[in-house]
């Protein structure tokens, strides 16, 4: 300034104070343009080293952690959490309710092995019946892993609003059974039962004999035949038991147990048909004989 009033030149002032303006004017373009890329960059390269020191230096709070895949959390073995949360899933809208208001199960009995599969009791909350559970059975299985054979909702008769849960094990009800109890050893009881089968739990089912008919139906090679022969093979191991066989078909089924049988009539002929009615009359005979004894 000095020098601009040595030479009596005012541009020699004024020059500076228009570079100091040009130069904020020419900020404030720049600002305008470039600033807004500008912050976009800078939170971005932000965000991504934050990134960056969290990933490799701290654990995640659970509740921003990224959860598990759906498949993941679903597992074969049917404990408390895969129970409920197949329940929640049914898609039954009085029991969708009930979650949302923050039901809390009461266990009456929790998941516990039992024979080929698993065994628990719940009891459901207001407003939801055992009869929905089933009615979306295929639904409740599918939660499971399951197929719908191998899972069994029930009420118990004397816990009204329970409801007991049999989940069999993935694959048990196809798989080979152990073989029958009496097959190399053992004795038999006409008046205990023998056994016929075993259910899907794996547990034996015994077959009752004394004052006790039989009717089976079924379509061919349904099992009806091998009922009614192993009920005879565990009978016929009671030495009490005297066995007369008439079979309305000719085949060889009950060949084998011959022997140890007091009639084998085979015959497909109508006109042997009273044969069989005789025998019939004979039985009630003995029948009516035998309640007169006991009369006396």
């Amino acid at each position: 300034m000095v020098l601009a009033f040595g030479h009596r030149d005012i541009t020699q002032v004024i020059a500076p104070l228009v570079a100091v303006a040009d130069l904020v004017v020419w900020v404030s373009w720049f600002l305008a343009v470039y600033g807004a890329t500008l912050l976009l960059a800078a939170t971005a390269a932000g965000v991504g080293l934050l990134w960056h020191l969290g990933r490799s230096r701290c654990e995640l709070p659970a509740w921003v952690a990224p959860g598990e895949a759906e498949e993941s959390r679903r597992d074969v073995i049917p404990d408390e959490r895969a129970v409920i949360n197949a329940l929640r899933n049914m898609n039954i809208p009085a029991l969708n309710r009930k979650f949302r208001e923050g039901w809390a199960p009461r266990w009456v009995m929790p998941p516990t092995h039992d024979g080929k599969g698993w065994h628990c009791q719940l009891l459901l909350p207001e407003g939801v019946t055992v009869e929905m559970i089933n009615n979306n059975k295929p639904v409740l299985a599918h939660n499971l892993l399951r197929l719908p054979v191998e899972v069994w909702p029930t009420e118990p008769r004397d816990k009204p609003g329970v409801m007991d849960l049999w989940t069999a094990d993935q694959g048990s009800l196809t798989k080979p059974i152990a073989p029958w109890p009496l097959l190399r050893d053992g004795t038999a009881d006409y008046f205990k039962g023998v056994p016929v089968g075993v259910d899907p739990r794996g547990k034996l089912v015994l077959g009752r004999l004394f004052a006790a008919n039989w009717g089976v139906a079924g379509m061919m090679g349904s099992g009806k035949s091998t009922l009614i022969i192993t009920a005879l093979l565990g009978a016929i191991l009671d030495p009490l038991v005297e066995v007369d066989v008439y079979c309305m078909a000719v085949n060889a089924d009950y060949d084998p147990l011959k022997p140890r049988l007091r009639t084998l009539f085979v015959s497909d002929d109508p006109e042997q048909i009273p044969t069989v009615l005789d025998a019939l009359r004979g039985l009630m005979s003995e029948l009516s004989e035998r309640g007169r004894k006991l009369q006396a």
